[in-house]
């Protein structure tokens, strides 16, 4: 049996190192396993919302610290009186527009007032998705 892979261990030597027979059955296979170690957190999953006006937090959306959340989930809920203010300003000035415009006959709301004022939204709007890219 030159090029046999078989391997023979010795009655006495299955003896010697505990070697047992048994039947073989389907169970759970349970075992405890005792460790020591540390927790510690993940400072890469961890994101800091800094709003970029004035006002407090009406509603938060999670329950607690270290709470797993979903992507667009909201977060919170931002109560701010400049940006309230701001979007008001904005519905005014188009419907200021939109009245003044059906009297000249046309419908179009120009463009250059939503501008202006989608431009001031933009200076006061909390964009938390570039906050936590940085």
């Amino acid at each position: 049996m030159a090029g046999s892979r078989e391997f023979v261990v010795p009655v006495e030597r299955q003896r010697q190192i505990g070697v047992t027979y048994a039947v073989v059955e389907q169970r759970p296979l349970e075992r405890t396993v005792h460790a020591a170690g540390t927790v510690a957190d993940d400072p890469q999953r961890r994101w800091t919302f800094v709003a970029r006006v004035d006002g407090y937090v009406q509603q938060l959306s999670c329950a607690s610290v270290g709470q797993s959340v979903e992507k667009d989930q909201p977060l919170l809920s931002l109560y701010s009186p400049e940006l309230l203010t701001t979007q008001r300003e904005l519905v005014m000035r188009c419907l200021q527009m939109r009245d003044q415009t059906a009297t000249a006959g046309t419908r179009e709301i120009p463009s250059q007032l939503i501008a202006a004022a989608g431009g001031k939204i933009a200076a006061v709007e909390c964009d938390a998705r570039a906050d936590m890219r940085n």
